[in-house]
Order: structure tokens, then sequence, then C-alpha cells
């Protein structure tokens, strides 16, 4: 059993023994004499040391006792550490104080998240610190006091690093706290929320009642007696809070709230002398973290007087216990250090500012005694300032930042570098916490300030941080122009990192900008040699390429830029994955699905790895809309979940709609394909992506369910709608198939042949086999290969229904039987059984026989012998022998079987599986001898 468990055991017998209830205190422990009216508060902290896990908050106002509960119950094996006034201003200083303590390095984990500014994968970094602290923490139990007043950062990697722990690791103590008073300490609890049945558990330390203020007179002054009257006023006058009674008890003087504690500290200061003042003030200032040197150097006393005055100090009852000088209490130490006044409190931090760096102390207790202290006008607070900006930024504590970046430009930053990049930081925290309209014009005089000087490469920062913040914000109009003004300033630029960074932005600005694809090739035509180059920065640009290249019907550029992404390994980069799984649209749009499947598992997988949630969600969509087009109507609807739990990208939203709708397309009832069309015609009306091929595909989905439900002309209205959202090119040519399966009709023939000449050219797999899937006297287009692989999937079924059903409403009810036969053989064999009933439907209309068991393909008994042994590479001479007919006769089945499945003679296994799975029993042409 660990030691603190076994301790927690021990507390708690003895406080169920009822020991705190006993008139006797002397047998007692000390600390836990001192606990007046705790012992429900020591009971619950023993609990947890005895069988808890995680997080334990201490909860209570200043002075009432929750350090006191702290001290009689945390093992003399734990670690303690005490949040200061100063660590607000220090990016992960708590923590680090924390690792100081145990003598633990810091890791590299949490070195990596205050190194570079956020990103997408600033979670994942949280979490991978919160991991390598609690490896660290494995043997310890952390007492981390005044945790109010520590800064945001740490204490979201102490919530992650003790979420789902087997045992006790934090023990926190804090004020009350809610989302806008100490939001730190909310995020904490939140973070470390329960996995599962345990969470974080918390002890509330009330003030003291009546009574519990008269036990504790009893024993500071046991030779006084305390009427009730006295009891009551010393109560109301104080609130019950044991700070404020010990503290005043023998000042003769009542107080009145945290003013009279004041009075009372500067009471017993005033009688102590202006050296041992200095002293005192120079121990609060400092923090319990100083040795006598530091005191003396920060007090500006002699060395050899400062113990002597210390001991003065201490015999008033100011100062605590350890190993180096300290108030004895937090809000103590928060009097003393601003006894005085706010001019001599800055006095003492500048002087302990200028100690730290003299000495070469903790760069996180320089910043915290700089952002205390007057400005000093060097060099050195400069940079330390902005290195904690920079880590502010990195860990997205806007508020923090942008006080950082105040404090330093007080301090001396006259060179253009350093000025300008506080400049880029302010912009971001401006984006962050200001009024768009107010953002906005801050931002731009930023930018015009840093060209003046001529930092032009800081201006492009600043500028990139607006490009992103309009994106998210959904201001196309803003990001696009941002964005083109970075490229034009990159035009003849020898920096290729710059020019990296200002096509990425254009690019990923213009995305989704209707009409931009001309200017989007224009700039990528003038990028050959960064997009020639093996430079990582790179990598987006070639990924926007690959997207570029292929939506301009420029298939070889864009499979030449897929090849050289795919050989990159993703979970190396993962401030990149967003853009690199354009390569899996890239490979949508050039039909290579079983490709693209495999890149956006790839980035899934990358972003699962790196604990970027939203990534892989994503990800995921994509994945269920290629099983879609698919025809997996299984794996389409996983979609629907990602919509559900809100995790999918307002851009990508039309596509998980389009992707659900499929699925009900492929297999759903008519009741579930109007439950889905009403929902993605909601999704189309809330759309914040009103253009693009997501939005085009999610039209043609409604199109094609409107139609599916009897309803044309609202189809018509659709495909019209799609062809204005995204009229570029083939969109897995799905526009101009459902244009022509909405309106068929007598032009069928003339409108099918230049759509299907369009197919024919590209060389796509779904386009060139549903081209395929067209018979030659309809069209008048010979395919360049007779492989009709395309109508297997689920837009090439459609097609036959089509053909079919024009064939059947022109009274050709002979020549549409063989098709709808092969449609519906079709349908059944992917499963997918709307269509299935739709092509038995247009069969019966057709007078021919939907018994899908019985003709499979449409296919006699005769001609199914016939393709049962073609399929075994017999020639038809053999099969004539076999089946004791001439050979005129099997080349007659074997025409009528091979126009009615639109297979070669060599591709006839598929035929036959669907006839032994139709009818296993009734197909044995060896056995068979008769035609």
């Amino acid at each position: 059993m660990p030691q603190q468990w076994a301790q927690g055991e021990a507390l708690l017998g003895f406080v169920r023994r009822d020991f705190l209830r006993r008139a006797d205190t002397a047998s007692v422990p000390t600390t836990l004499s001192r606990v007046e009216e705790r012992a429900e508060q020591v009971r619950a902290v023993a609990a947890w040391l005895a069988r808890g896990r995680g997080l334990l908050m201490v909860v209570g106002e200043p002075g009432a006792g929750k350090t006191a509960v702290l001290e009689a119950t945390m093992p003399s094996t734990s670690v303690r550490c005490c949040a200061r006034y100063a660590d607000k201003g220090v990016p992960l200083g708590s923590v680090r104080t924390v690792l100081a303590t145990l003598g633990i390095a810091q890791p590299a984990e949490l070195r990596d998240l205050t190194a570079r500014p956020c990103g997408p994968d600033v979670e994942r970094r949280f979490a991978d610190a919160g991991a390598s602290l609690r490896a660290a923490l494995a043997p310890h139990l952390v007492v981390l006091d005044d945790a109010h007043w520590a800064d945001a950062a740490s204490l979201r990697v102490l919530g992650r690093a003790v979420r789902g722990a087997d045992r006790p690791v934090l023990a926190v103590g804090t004020r009350p706290w809610n989302a806008e008073h100490h939001p730190g300490v909310a995020d904490l609890v939140r973070v470390a929320g329960p996995v599962g049945p345990v969470g974080p558990v918390t002890v509330t330390v009330p003030p003291l009642t009546p009574t519990g203020v008269r036990r504790m007179l009893g024993r500071l002054d046991p030779g006084r007696s305390w009427s009730d009257e006295d009891v009551a006023e010393f109560h109301r006058r104080t609130g019950g809070l044991p700070l404020l009674v010990e503290a005043v008890v023998g000042s003769g003087t009542v107080p009145d709230g945290k003013a009279d504690l004041a009075a009372y500290v500067a009471h017993e200061l005033a009688g102590l002398g202006q050296d041992a003042v200095r002293v005192a003030r120079a121990v609060a200032v400092l923090g319990g973290t100083g040795s006598l040197a530091d005191v003396a150097a920060v007090s500006d006393t002699d060395p050899a007087d400062v113990a002597d005055l210390l001991d003065a100090i201490a015999a008033a009852g100011l100062l605590g216990s350890g190993p180096t000088p300290r108030i004895r209490h937090p809000l103590l130490e928060e009097l003393v250090a601003a006894h005085g006044g706010p001019g001599a409190a800055r006095s003492a931090y500048a002087r302990a500012a200028r100690r730290a760096h003299a000495t070469g102390g903790d760069a996180d207790r320089l910043t915290g005694f700089l952002m205390c202290s007057w400005p000093l006008g060097e060099r050195w607070a400069t940079e330390a300032l902005l290195d904690s900006a920079r880590a502010a930024r990195s860990t997205a504590d806007a508020r923090l930042a942008r006080t950082l970046v105040e404090r330093a430009r007080a301090e001396r930053a006259d060179d253009t570098d350093t000025r300008s990049e506080l400049g880029t930081i302010e912009a971001w925290t401006a984006l962050q916490l200001e009024p768009a309209p107010a953002a906005l014009v801050r931002v731009e005089e930023i930018i015009a300030a840093q060209e003046r000087s001529g930092a032009r490469d800081w201006a492009d920062r600043t500028r990139s941080e607006l490009v992103e913040f309009a994106m998210l914000a959904g201001d196309l109009d803003l990001a696009r122009a941002q964005a083109r003004a970075l490229v034009v300033a990159d035009d003849g630029c020898d920096d290729l990192g710059r020019h990296a960074r200002g096509l990425r932005a254009f690019l990923g600005a213009s995305f989704l900008a209707p009409g931009a694809e001309p200017e989007r090739l224009s700039v990528l035509r003038g990028a050959d040699r960064l997009l020639a180059s093996e430079r990582v920065d790179a990598l987006p640009v070639l990924a926007h390429a690959a997207v570029t290249f292929a939506t301009a019907g420029l298939d070889a550029e864009a499979t030449g830029a897929v090849e050289r992404l795919r050989g990159v390994r993703f979970e190396q980069h993962p401030r990149m994955l967003v853009e690199l799984g354009l390569a899996g649209v890239a490979l949508v749009q050039l039909e290579r699905l079983d490709d693209a499947a495999e890149v956006f598992a790839a980035v899934g997988g990358a972003a699962t790895l790196h604990r970027i949630d939203d990534v892989a969600a994503n990800a995921r969509t994509w994945a269920a809309r290629i099983a879609g087009w698919r025809g997996d109507a299984g794996a389409a609807r996983t979609a629907a979940d990602e919509l559900d739990a809100g995790r999918v990208w307002p851009v990508l939203r039309p596509v998980a709609a389009a992707a659900v709708l499929d699925a009900a397309l492929l297999d759903g009832t008519d009741a579930e394909l109007e439950e889905a069309l009403a929902a993605a015609r909601s999704e189309l009306a809330v759309s914040a992506v009103p253009h693009g091929p997501g939005m085009a595909d999610l039209l043609l989905g409604c199109a094609r369910a409107e139609h599916a439900l009897g309803r044309p002309a609202a189809a018509a209205e659709l495909v019209a709608r799609a062809a204005v959202a995204y009229p570029v090119g083939d969109w897995l040519a799905p526009w101009p198939l459902v244009a022509l399966h909405v309106d068929g009709g007598p032009a069928l023939t003339r409108r099918a042949a230049p759509v299907v000449r369009r197919w024919t050219s590209l060389a796509r797999p779904v386009t060139g086999g549903l081209a395929t899937s067209w018979p030659t006297p309809w069209t008048g287009v010979e395919p360049p290969s007779p492989d009709p692989a395309g109508t297997s999937f689920p837009l090439g079924i459609e097609l036959l229904l089509l053909q079919g059903r024009t064939l059947r409403r022109a009274g050709r009810h002979g020549a549409a039987r063989p098709v709808l036969h092969r449609s519906l053989a079709t349908a059944l064999a992917a499963g997918h059984h709307r269509m299935a009933a739709a092509a038995r439907a247009e069969l019966h209309l057709a007078g021919g026989r939907a018994g899908s068991q019985a003709r499979p393909y449409g296919l006699t008994p005769a001609e199914q012998r016939v393709a049962v042994l073609a399929a075994d590479g017999r020639s038809n001479r053999d099969i004539s022998e076999v089946l004791v007919v001439s050979v005129k006769t099997v080349e007659s089945h074997m025409t009528r079987l091979l126009a009615k499945t639109g297979r070669r003679r060599d591709d006839l296994a598929v035929v036959v599986a669907e006839i032994r799975r139709s009818s296993p029993a009734g197909h044995d042409a060896r056995a068979s001898g008769t035609g």
C-alpha cells in the first residue's frame, strides 16, 4: 500500500475514534489541534488519501483554514508547493515550480508546449505534456496551495496529469471559483473530470461557528474569560475566519474583515522598525523561494543583520516554518508585500528581478518579479518578457500574452525585430479578445507599422494571423484579400520559406471561393521552383496544387503531386494534417476512391496518434462519403454519428449529410429516405458554405432522393442549383448524370451523346465505366474499352435504370427488359435494395418477370447453363457436346447472354456467381443433358 494511502487509513481511524471531540486535547497531534471544527473535512481528506484517486480540491475563502487542513492531513512525504501572485504572469510557472521542488528536469513535452505557436495540435500537445507530467509524478503526492494564483497553462497540464489516475496525485487548496472568477481553476476541474465514475473530490472548508470561535479563543488565550457577547461580536466581525481570529487575539482590537487584518499587519510591522519592514517585504516578495543572501539583496540590508531581523519578524508571528524564510500565510504575505504602498512593493520586486538576473536564477521567477515591478529599462528584461509572451501564445492564453506584451513594451524595446514580434503577438491577442471591427483596425495598424519599419517578414506573419482568423470566422472575402497580398509580396522572392507561407495562406483562403480556380492555377504556375523542392513547408502547397490540377482536368499533373504526397509520413507533420488530407480530395476527383480512402485513413490515424480529435473525426467523415459512393450503406451511415456529435467542420457538413443521404438511397425505406432528405434540406438551409463541390454533392443527392420519391420537378430545381454551386468539370460525373436521370424523355439520345463523349475522354475509372454502360446505338459513341465495370458503381446502376425506364416509356418494352434485368441483378448483387425494388417495378411495367432467383440478369435457363460452362473455359463446341445441342444454338445463347449481362466471355464468373447464389441447386450444367 502506498505510504499516503497508509497514512490515510491511519488518519481515518484517528477521526473515527473521535479524538477531535475530546475535551483533553493533550493527546491530539499539534497539527490537528489547530484545526477547529474540521473533523468532517479531515475525514473527507483522509478518505481520499486512503481510497481516492486523481485530484482533491480543498476550497475556502481567504483565511478560512484550508491551508491548515492540508497541513494537518497531508503525509510528510508529500511535495508541498504554493502558487504565488507573480505566478499568474508565467506560462507553466507553477508546473515548473513543482518539478523544481521534486528535483526533476523539465520533460521534453513541456518544453514543446511553449516552443512554438499554438495550432490545430495544441490540445494534443497539452495532452502529451500532461502524460509526461503524470509519469514524472508517479511516486509522489503533490500539494499545491493557493492554486487560484497559478497560471492557466499549469492548471490545464495538471488537470491532464491527474485525469484517469488510479491513486491520489494532486491536492489543491484554492478560493471558490467559477468560469469568470479564477477560470484556470475551473479548467483544472473540467480537464481532470472523470473518465468513469470517479472524478475530482471537493472538500469545502466553511467559516467557524460561534462555538468554534470560542474554542479557538480559549486555545489562543487560555487565561482570558470570553463572554458570550465577546464571542458573538468576534464571530460577526471576523466572519468566522480562523486566520483573522488568530491574527488579532493578542492585538487587543476586534477586526473588521481584511481591512482590519491589514491594520493588524501594519501594527505588527510598525513595532519592528524600518529595517525589519524591508526584510519582511523582501520575504513576501520572494514568496518563500529566496535564501538569506537573496533576502538581504532584495531588502537592501546588510547580510549580517538579516538573521536577527528575521528572528524579530518571527517573534511577531508573521513567519512560517520551512527551509527558507516565508510569511506564514499567503494572505498575510500579500498584505506584507503591499505594506508601504505600491511604490515600495514595485521597488522590492524590481530589486528581486535584478537579483534573479544577476545570479542566473530561474527564468520563471524572473518574469514573475518583472510583472510586478517598475519598468527597468533593461534589454534582458525585455527578452525575458518576450520569451514569456511567446510561451503564452503557444499555450493559447491570449489574456496573459496581451499583459506580457504591454509590460515588455514598457521596457527597452529599441530594435525593430523585437518591436515587430511584439506587434505580431499583440495582433493575435486582439483577434482573440476584441470585437472584430476594432481588432481588424488594430491589426491593420500593426501591419502598417511593421512595413514602415522594414520588418516585412513580421508583417507577413501578422497578415497570416489575420488570414487564419478570417477563415475561422467564415469571412472568406477578407481571408482571400489578405492572402493575395501575401502572394503579391512574394513575387520574385528568393526566400522560399516566405514564398511558401504566402502561397499556403492564399490557397487556403481561396479554396472554396467561387470562381477562384483560374487564379489559383495561375499562382501555382508561378511556383514551379517551390513545388519541385523537397522542403517540408512546400507540402501544404503541393496538396493544394493536387486539388487545383485535378479540378482543372490536368490529371497527369494532379497524379504526380498526389504520388509525391503519398510518400510522406503523415504522423511526422501533425500541424499539416488538414492540408495533407487534400491529397485524398484530389484522389476523389481523380476517381481513385480506394487510394483516397487510404489517404484519409492515414490522416485519421496520424490525427488519432497526436490526439487531434477534430481532424480525426473529419477524416472519418470523408471515409464515410467514399463508402457511400462505393455503395457501402453501413459505412456511409457512420457520418451521422460525427454530425450528431458536432465534430464535423462547417465546410464538410454537406459532405457528411450527402453520405447519410446516400445510405438511405441505397437501402432505406421511403420513410427513412424522407427523414434523411429532410435533414439534408435543413443542412442546405443553414450551411455556411454555399458553394463548392461538397454543396453540389449534397444538392445532387437531394435531387436523386426527390426523383426516387416521385417528385421530378423538385429534383430538376435541385440539379440546376448544383450546376451553379460548382460548375467545374465532373465531380464524380454526378450532375450530368442526374440531369439526364431527372429529365429523360425523347431528347435523351441527343443530350446523352456529349456527356458520354466527355466521360470517354477522361482516363478516370468511374466515368469511363459509366460511359461504357451506354449502348452505342443510343449515343453514336464507340467506347474506347468494352469493359462496363462502372455499372457496379451505384451511379452506374442508376444509369441502367434510366436507360430501361426511358426505353419502356418509349414503348420499346422488349429492349427495356434486358437492361432492367441487368440493373436488377447488379443491384441485388451489390445489396442496394431500394434500387432493386425500383428495377422490379420497372420490369413489371415493361411486361417482364422480376423474380430475381428464377431469372438473374433476365437469363433463360438455357442461357444460364451456357454461361456456367463458358465460365469454366469451355469452347462453344465443348458446350454443344455437353448440352447435346448444335454449335449454332450455343452461339445464339452466348450472344443473347452477353448482351443481357453486359460482360465479356472471359468475365462471366461474376454472372455465374449470381446464378448459383440465386438458385444454388438448379444449375449444374454438367449434369444437364438438355438445351
